[in-house]
């Protein structure tokens, strides 16, 4: 048998109510959470025996392929393959010394190519830092044409109204 709460004024009354709405939404928030965890632990058990599956395919596949070089790895075919590849090293040695015989010698650097081309590098640097200060001009503004030409007028919009503010407090 329970016996009713006298309930002494309305700031405890709010209080309560308060509290009862608190965990009403502690409650519900858990709620979701749970409904949340479930649905990726369904989705995890899923994606599990899935991987499973595959992972007996792959381990069936390769017991299938195991026999099959045991098979073919006699001493017939490892000779073959010893001749060919002896067969295959002469041809690309041969092509070697060809290659070796067309090539031409190696430019030799003297220092005045170097002193030039140090020229050279100072010019473009100096290229590459005026076109950076071009386009420095116009960091912050947006790639857009229309969306910049906006923003210029805007700012001009507000650089007139901040001249009006000023010639009215002067």
């Amino acid at each position: 048998m329970s016996v009713p709460m006298k309930i002494g004024n309305a700031h405890t009354q709010h209080s309560f109510s308060s509290a009862i709405t608190t965990l009403s939404e502690n409650h519900l928030s858990a709620q979701r959470r749970l409904n949340h965890l479930k649905h990726i632990e369904f989705e995890l058990e899923t994606h599990l025996s899935t991987t499973n599956f595959e992972q007996r395919l792959v381990d069936k596949w390769d017991r299938v392929l195991e026999e099959q070089e045991k098979e073919e790895e006699n001493a017939v075919t490892i000779e073959r393959r010893k001749e060919d590849l002896a067969r295959k090293a002469k041809e690309y040695h041969k092509e070697l010394k060809a290659l070796l015989k067309t090539m031409p010698e190696a430019p030799r650097i003297t220092v005045t190519r170097l002193k030039e081309q140090e020229k050279k590098n100072k010019n473009k640097l100096q290229e590459l830092q005026a076109k950076r200060l071009k386009i420095k001009a116009f960091n912050g503004l947006p790639p857009n044409l229309e969306l910049a030409r906006c923003e210029l007028r805007q700012a001009q919009q507000e650089l007139e109204k901040l001249t009006h503010l000023r010639e009215r407090l002067l």
